[in-house]
């Protein structure tokens, strides 16, 4: 953290009137999901200049070796590598994979959208906790939070921030087989208001294309509103020439509501961004992967060093290696195939009983025991209703996206020190960005 530029922002947030605080916070359409208004940030984190190089070096790192184990020759049913994460995956989860019927390229793999979670510890490092790659979501939020920023300001944007917007628009047009592409952009139902903020995130990036001087246009709808004849996909009536496809769970449909979207998969016409392969190498058990020494070798073979990989990912371990003398407190279970906060049991919230209940009671195979990252904390500003700055004691997790291949936007969430459980919006998390 760059304190001293922490420091010097709250001094110049101070100077402004609370009516210019107020005008600056009504400005943004506020981020709601499930009902519940998110706060943003009064201020961004601050980072030197050689924590965030070593942050996108690892998240980076990360990514390398998730793309190196899906293209190894090995990776396919019947190899102990592809097995140990698809024997991981639910049954719905498997049941995606079988429908990924699409070949895709290491280049396409490595360009696609991700989002890395992570925390920053007490000793400044950042530790990743997940890789989520099937929908990588808080565009939007993400968005809100910057523009927020720049209206407390007075001006545009600063050079070193980055528009998510602009670099999801070239990652669009990059990948498109037309030169100014109508992409459906799909909402599976799933976890709840998981796409949200993808209409404004739409919005946003057909703004950033039309900066460039492009023209694309992105159409959300959820898989009922798409459909095929006389050789044409359309999405409410509009014909695609793309989908950017984001995965969850199809079960909460109806198959002969959504059989026209099931076929897309097929289509040779219509390129997929974000394909369904991106759900194996989302599991959880990738991270367990790193830190098994069973595997060292393999990952070798690879060009993979995960001795190195593990200084940004925390100790993960499948359910059944963990020693049951472990001390539960310092441990979370999660399970490998759920997201959204759901699937997660904090060992210091069980009796120690359920403790040896929850190991005795898994093949160990779809849930994993992470080591909990203890997680900085600082002081950072809200504006509240009156306009008046409230000082916030909150831990902060910082989420790098990456879009073709590169680190760019931070995403930050920051939830208050008295609050329990998962880092989430509907728990009490503001949302701003670092930079």
């Amino acid at each position: 953290m760059d304190l001293a530029r922490q420091r010097a922002w709250r001094e110049r947030l101070e100077q402004l009137t609370s009516s210019e605080r107020l005008d600056a916070r009504y400005a943004i359409q506020p981020i709601v999901m499930n009902g519940i208004e998110a706060p943003l940030l009064a201020a961004p984190i601050f980072l030197k200049p050689d924590v965030k190089r070593i942050l996108c070096e690892n998240a980076s790192a990360l990514v390398d070796a998730a793309v190196a184990l899906e293209f190894s020759p090995d990776f396919h049913r019947g190899m102990a590598l592809y097995d140990r994460l698809y024997e991981s995956l639910s049954e719905r989860g498997r049941q995606l994979i079988s429908q990924n019927v699409r070949p895709v390229s290491r280049v396409e793999a490595q360009r696609r959208f991700r989002r890395l979670d992570g925390f920053i510890g007490t000793d400044g490092t950042v530790q990743f906790i997940e890789i989520n790659q099937s929908a990588p979501l808080a565009i939007s939020f993400y968005e809100r939070a910057r523009a927020y920023y720049n209206h407390l300001t007075g001006s545009d944007a600063e050079a070193n921030q980055t528009s998510l917007y602009r670099q999801l628009a070239v990652w669009l047009l990059d990948a498109s087989p037309v030169p100014d592409p109508t992409i459906a952009v799909s909402a599976e139902r799933g976890y709840p208001a998981k796409f949200v903020d993808l209409p404004a995130a739409a919005r946003g990036i057909e703004a950033a294309a039309r900066a460039m001087g492009r023209t694309l246009t992105c159409i959300v709808a959820e898989p009922t509103g798409f459909r095929y004849g006389n050789g044409n996909w359309t999405v409410h009536g509009h014909h695609i020439d793309m989908l950017w496809r984001n995965t969850v769970y199809l079960d909460s449909y109806d198959a002969p509501d959504i059989i026209d979207y099931a076929a897309l998969r097929h289509s040779t016409n219509v390129p997929m961004v974000n394909d369904l392969q991106t759900w194996l190498l989302r599991s959880k058990e990738f991270l367990a992967m790193i830190w098994d020494d069973s595997l060292i070798d393999d990952f070798r073979r690879l060009g993979v060093n995960t001795m190195k990989l593990r200084a940004c990912v925390p100790y993960s371990c499948s359910l059944s290696n963990i020693s049951p003398a472990c001390d539960k407190n310092q441990y979370i279970l999660k399970r490998c195939d759920d997201g959204f906060g759901k699937g997660i049991v904090f060992g210091a919230d069980i009796t120690d009983a359920e403790w040896r209940r929850w190991l005795r009671g898994s093949c160990g195979s779809d849930w994993i025991v992470q080591k909990l990252v203890q997680p900085m904390s600082m002081k950072l500003p809200v504006i509240d209703d009156a306009g008046a700055i409230i000082d916030v004691e909150m831990i902060v997790d910082i989420n790098p996206y990456m879009v073709c291949g590169e680190t760019g936007a931070l995403l930050v969430r920051a939830q208050p020190t008295t609050n329990s459980g998962t880092m989430n919006i509907v728990n009490g998390a503001s949302i701003g960005f670092a930079m």
